[in-house]
Formats: C-alpha cells, sequence, structure tokens
C-alpha cells in the first residue's frame, strides 16, 4: 500500500451525511465543495511530505466559521502523516467557492479534471443540483451513427456561458464542452472517473451515451 493510500486508509472516513458525502480527515470535516477535489498523486504526496518533515507546514489549512475545511485536504493528511501540529486559518465562507477554483488552476490536473470539477462546483453553488446542465443545449442524434456519437446543439447563449466557463476552469471551450455533456447524460460514476483522471473528457463524453450499467463498468475499470 502506498504512503497516500495508508494515509487515507488510517486518517480519512467518508460517510453520507443528510443525503450529501461527507469526509473527514482527522476527525477535522471537510466541505462539501471542497471535498470534490481529487486528492493529490501518490508522487506529489510523497513530496509534500518530505517538505513539511524539513520545513514543517508553511500553508495553513483553510477553515470556515463551521471548522470544516476549505482548501487544504492534502496538507492536512500529509501532517497526519508525518506528525506534524496542523495549522489553521479562517477564511469567510462567501470565498468557499473562489478558494476551490483557485486550487484547479495552482494543482497538476488535466484539462478533462479541470473542466470537470468546475462543472461539479457550479453546479452545487448556481443550481443546487449537480446534475442538473448550466446550459441550455438540446441533443441531435444521427440515426446512422451510434450512441456515441450524440452531439449537443447549443443556443448562443448556452456557447457564450460555455466559453466564460472554459476560461474560468482555464481549459479550452471544446473540453468543456466535452465535459458538460458527461455531466448531462453521464451517471455518477462515470463524472468521478473524470474528476479522478481515470478517464478524459473525450472518452468519458463516447461513453455517456450507453446505457448507465456500460458507463458504470467502464468507469469501474478504467
Amino acid at each position: 500500500m502506498s504512503k497516500l493510500e495508508q494515509a487515507i486508509a488510517d486518517f480519512m472516513v467518508v460517510s453520507e451525511f443528510g443525503g450529501s458525502r461527507r469526509e473527514e480527515i482527522g476527525g477535522v470535516v471537510v466541505s462539501e465543495v471542497a471535498s470534490i477535489l481529487p486528492l493529490m498523486m501518490e508522487e506529489e504526496f510523497e513530496e509534500l511530505c518530505a517538505s513539511i518533515t524539513e520545513y514543517g507546514l508553511r500553508t495553513p489549512i483553510k477553515i470556515d466559521g463551521h471548522g470544516s475545511i476549505v482548501d487544504g485536504r492534502n496538507r492536512i493528511l500529509a501532517c497526519l502523516v508525518t506528525e506534524t501540529e496542523p495549522q489553521f486559518v479562517y477564511t469567510d465562507l462567501d470565498d468557499e467557492t473562489e478558494v476551490v477554483i483557485d486550487n484547479i488552476q495552482r494543482r497538476n490536473l488535466t484539462p478533462s479534471q479541470k473542466a470537470a470539477v468546475w462543472l461539479k462546483i457550479h453546479g452545487n453553488q448556481k443550481r443546487g443540483k449537480v446534475e442538473e446542465s448550466p446550459v441550455e443545449s438540446q441533443p441531435i442524434v444521427n440515426q446512422s451513427q451510434t450512441a456515441e456519437a450524440v452531439v449537443y446543439a447549443e443556443t448562443p447563449k448556452a456557447q457564450q456561458t460555455r466559453k466564460e466557463a472554459a476560461a474560468k476552469a482555464g481549459v479550452s471551450t471544446r473540453v468543456m464542452q466535452q465535459a458538460a455533456n458527461v455531466f448531462e447524460k453521464g451517471t455518477e460514476e462515470l463524472k468521478q472517473a473524470v474528476i479522478k483522471g481515470d478517464l478524459s473528457a473525450k472518452t468519458a463524453e463516447k461513453v455517456a451515451g450507453l446505457p448507465p450499467q456500460e458507463q458504470d463498468k467502464i468507469a469501474a475499470g478504467s
């Protein structure tokens, strides 16, 4: 078992609370929005642990007024692994989404991950339901094509919204559109596969045209 996997097993608890995913690390609750971000890759986590061991925790863990982590899941995990006393700093709850989106820009995430994380957060914040698409779109299916060839025709307003979303996430409009199609038709397992980096948005977009059971099977085997 890798150091990151061992840390997750030892210090992270995931449960359902009020119909939502609840994540705790070392007994400290992680905010719902912050928990959307994927954890570091193993190599990054080992480097973080080595840095904390040598220099201590340089960047405090940000928590909101409820004491929930909004930025610093990886850092608190690394502190627990290295037996370093974590340092916390309060941040305004209104800035939570901005803090997490800033993480998207700083973290070593693929364009597909950035787009998927942005959509997950945008759905939670703006529409109340992650599954709802933030733009209007109508599927157009060429009857001579397979389900994998489903495309979406958007209104000019929706296209502008997609372009703005892509700019905020730091990805191309095409990648954002691919991720949006996954969020429009894909299962939760398929969306998570993109967020975790197991599938690209381009690949997942094709899979999203398949029956839910097939989507989940591919997502699980990715």
